[in-house]
């Protein structure tokens, strides 16, 4: 069965991720440089922040290094979806993992655009 939000809900929804992308804005905006790792393993269904993050969902891809804040979000979501076949996030959270990427491009913290380097 297809979980579909109805009306507002949706909005909901994606607002947390606007905000969430807003938070990181005004947080990222105080630093002159900065340069992001991402450990792109142990992904499980609900926020590794949370007590109980529930079960993994997507196998190990590895860490990635980038400058651009962005950039590094929205490609460990695009290699865990390559790696996994499907968005695991879209199938166990009932919403795409991108919202808030796409919103922070949106803001002007940096870009989607990427290229992988592979060492």
């Amino acid at each position: 069965m297809e979980f579909k939000p109805i009306g507002n809900l949706m909005s909901e929804v994606y607002y947390f991720d606007t905000l969430l992308a807003e938070g990181a804005n005004a947080a990222y905006s105080n630093f002159k440089k900065s340069y992001c790792i991402s450990y792109v393993k142990n992904i499980t269904k609900k926020c590794d922040c949370e007590d109980n993050p529930g079960d993994i969902i997507a196998q190990n891809i590895g860490i990635l290094l980038s400058s651009d804040i962005v950039s590094i979000g929205h490609a460990a979501h695009k290699l865990i979806i390559e790696n996994s076949g499907e968005d695991v996030f879209l199938k166990y959270n009932k919403k795409t993992g991108l919202k808030q990427v796409e919103e922070a491009e949106k803001l002007g913290m940096d870009s989607t655009d990427y290229k992988i380097i592979e060492e």
